[in-house]
Order: structure tokens, then C-alpha cells, then sequence
């Protein structure tokens, strides 16, 4: 399955997300899509469709999640993109590809948003992973106001169920790739 080819109209985008339709259009107005590299196909004439990525279904299915979570609207699609339209090539086993979680194998995605701004990493029981993003966003997590957690390969499941996949299914196929590239 290539998530990449993969388009979706607006009704789609708003119930895979679970966001209701009129409040999609509201904010998919006020708050998105910004940047050249990553507008939706389509739209800006009469009766021209908006055709949406998978990524920017993974950008509007995080930025509810921070929404749900009690960040602002505004906020949550600042920081969205960096989850949906970029990821980290540092090493194989700390790749994550643009709107995916890291492999399953690694443990929980997690996108943490607060203090000077935001941190995505895997976290599992066995690594310091909170700590380094603590550190991050600006100093241990007494040292914050605030900040907002959201568990990105949850999100990227329930975005998957809703299409019929399997997430691991999805994340091993397009990890494996990449490793045989």
C-alpha cells in the first residue's frame, strides 16, 4: 500500500480525523494549509475539489489531538506539520518518515508540545526519552508552565483503522523499504 498516492476529499479527511464537518471547514480555512510544499491538490476555483494527502490527513488527526488535549487551534496547526510534512533521517533507528511513528519496534511515537516549542521521539519504559525532551523544551518538567503530550502512533492507528490497515502493517512495509534502499 502506498500511502503516498493515496487522496482524500474534504468529507473523507473530516471523518477519518472524527472532526466534524463544519468545524473542518472552519479550520481548515483559519489555520492550514500553509506552506508551498505541502498544499492540498486542487481548490482555489469553483467547483475545483480539494484532494488531501495522507499527510495531511496525519496533520489534521494531530492537531485534533493537541486540540483534544487543550491546546489552542492555532497553536496545534503551527505544530502539526512538523508530525505530518517532516521527519528525522538521523539514523535507521531513529528514522521517522514524514506523517508516520517511528517502527512499533522502538515503542510509542510521542509528539510533546511546550516551553520553547515542540520535541517528537519514541518512548518506551527503557529509555530516558522524557527526560531528553524535558530538556528540550526547556529544562526539566518542573521547570515548565505547561505542555501538551500526544501519543502520535495512537493517533496514526485510529487514522488507520478508520482506512481499513493494519499500523504495524503499514509502518513495516514502509520501514522495510527504506531499508532495502
Amino acid at each position: 500500500m502506498e500511502l503516498d498516492e493515496l487522496r482524500f476529499s474534504t468529507a473523507q479527511v473530516a471523518q477519518i480525523c472524527d472532526i466534524p464537518k463544519e468545524k473542518f471547514q472552519l479550520w481548515n480555512a483559519r489555520y492550514c494549509i500553509t506552506g508551498k510544499s505541502h498544499q492540498p491538490e486542487g481548490g482555489g476555483a469553483q467547483g475545483k475539489a480539494r484532494r488531501y494527502t495522507f499527510r495531511h490527513v496525519m496533520d489534521f488527526a494531530i492537531a485534533k489531538a493537541l486540540v483534544d488535549a487543550g491546546m489552542n487551534p492555532k497553536e496545534a496547526f503551527a505544530k502539526s506539520p512538523h508530525f505530518a510534512h517532516f521527519g528525522s533521517t538521523d539514523d535507521m533507528d531513529h528514522l521517522r518518515v514524514p506523517g508516520l511513528p517511528m517502527h512499533q519496534e522502538y515503542g510509542d511515537t510521542l509528539m510533546i508540545v511546550g516551553g520553547i516549542g515542540h520535541w517528537i521521539g519514541c518512548h518506551n519504559r527503557s529509555n530516558q526519552a522524557l527526560d531528553e525532551a524535558m530538556g528540550y523544551l526547556g529544562g526539566p518538567i518542573g521547570d515548565l508552565d505547561s505542555f501538551v503530550v500526544v501519543n502520535a502512533s495512537k493517533v496514526f492507528g485510529r487514522v488507520c483503522r478508520r482506512l481499513g490497515l493494519h499500523p504495524f502493517e503499514v509502518l513495516d512495509e514502509r520501514y522495510r523499504a527504506l531499508a532495502k534502499a
